[in-house]
């Protein structure tokens, strides 16, 4: 019977082929059946103090498979097993056989399902192992022209927040519409308001930033000849996609930047 630990373990293990951390597939010695042996992650888990232990009932590690998973659904019907249709849950892609065609092949899923860089790879035995990356909040400042506060409905507030949602390809979740600006003197923002100012914070992974984020300006943001030079977002772990302008975030400010848009 054979066990792992993908994220290692913050003790040391003493099995056998182990090397004290469970990085790679080892023999759990105290497994004696099926049943036994999917009982034991339950046994490393509190162990290790992690939630992803693996386990497999035979004597042959077994194969890596690619596994993908589409978080906000596909326009599309998914024909792959265990998709469910919608790829919300994790299912195995038959397609990709190794590692680079299981991350290679997330254009493919994206392009099919009309999303923009929804597409989750993970390549190994359990989608259990796979770990999510971190995300970046980004603020952005848009005028909403001919509404007021008390026009701007919390009806509207969701259509909004849905369609950029769409439009980036991230779940509704990840975005979240505030009536106002968040701290930002009036003197650093970047031109006077025209209409009901709201602010548009935006959870991404911080790769998706570059390409996502340059997209959506296209089509919302005014010519850059109109708009001041380009500087970078307060963020240190995301690069300023061109096209979208910014200026410096004050002190004490929570926005990191911000874009003019009508």
């Amino acid at each position: 019977m054979l066990a792992q630990e993908p994220t290692g373990c913050d003790r040391t293990l003493s099995e056998p082929g182990s090397n004290g951390n469970g990085l790679i597939w080892f023999v759990d010695l105290h497994a004696h059946s099926e049943s036994g042996c999917d009982n034991r992650e339950d046994a490393f888990n509190g162990y290790c103090d992690r939630t992803d232990a693996l386990t497999h009932y035979g004597h042959e590690v077994p194969d890596d498979r690619c596994w993908r998973k589409m978080p906000t659904g596909c326009d599309k019907t998914l024909s792959e097993p265990g998709s469910n249709g919608n790829g919300l849950v994790w299912f195995v892609d038959p397609h990709a056989t190794t590692s680079a065609e299981c991350d290679s092949r997330e254009n493919a899923f994206n392009n099919y399902c009309g999303k923009i860089n929804s597409a989750l790879s993970y390549w190994g035995y359990d989608s259990s192992a796979y770990v999510a990356p971190v995300i970046e909040s980004i603020d952005v400042e848009m005028d909403i022209i001919g509404e007021t506060v008390e026009t701007f409905t919390e009806d509207k507030q969701n259509m909004l927040r849905d369609q950029v949602a769409r439009e980036l390809g991230i779940p509704s979740g990840d975005v979240i519409i505030t009536v106002g600006t968040k701290p930002n003197p009036v003197s650093r923002r970047l031109a006077a308001a025209s209409g009901l100012v709201v602010t548009i914070t935006i959870k991404i992974q911080p790769e998706q930033v570059t390409e996502e984020m340059r997209s959506w300006s296209q089509t919302h943001l005014l010519p850059t000849s109109q708009l001041p030079p380009v500087s970078r977002p307060r963020s240190s772990s995301s690069s300023l996609p061109m096209g979208l302008p910014s200026v410096p975030p004050a002190s004490g400010s929570t926005t990191g930047l911000w874009l003019r848009t009508t």
